[in-house]
C-alpha cells in the first residue's frame, strides 16, 4: 500500500492544503540548504518531488521555518521544501 499511499499524497489540493498548514504556522525565514547537504534530504515537504530526478533535476532544496510546528514535518527545526514552492507559495518569511 506504500506505493497507492505516496500517490494520494502527492495529490494538487493535498500540496495547497500543505501550504495553507505551514502559512497558517507563521513562517519566519527561508534559506538555501548548502550544498554538502543534498545528500540528507530526499523531496520536497510541500509537492513531494524528489529532489535530483527526472522532473526535479533543477529544483533546490531550501529550509524554511516556522513558529509553530506544523502537523507533517518531519523535524522540528524546520520544513525542507523546493525553491519552486517558496516561490510559488511565497514562504519567504519575515527575516528572508
Amino acid at each position: 500500500m506504500g506505493f497507492w499511499k505516496d500517490m494520494m499524497n502527492a495529490r494538487p489540493s493535498k500540496s495547497f492544503a500543505r501550504a495553507n498548514e505551514l502559512h497558517e504556522c507563521k513562517v519566519q525565514s527561508s534559506q538555501p540548504i548548502p550544498s554538502f547537504v543534498y545528500d540528507k534530504v530526499f523531496d520536497c515537504e510541500i509537492c513531494k518531488v524528489r529532489f535530483g530526478q527526472i522532473f526535479a533535476k533543477d529544483s533546490r532544496p531550501m529550509l524554511v521555518n516556522t513558529e509553530i510546528t506544523p502537523s507533517f514535518a518531519r523535524s522540528e527545526n524546520g520544513v525542507v521544501v523546493c525553491h519552486k514552492c517558496v516561490i510559488t507559495f511565497g514562504f519567504f518569511g519575515e527575516n528572508s
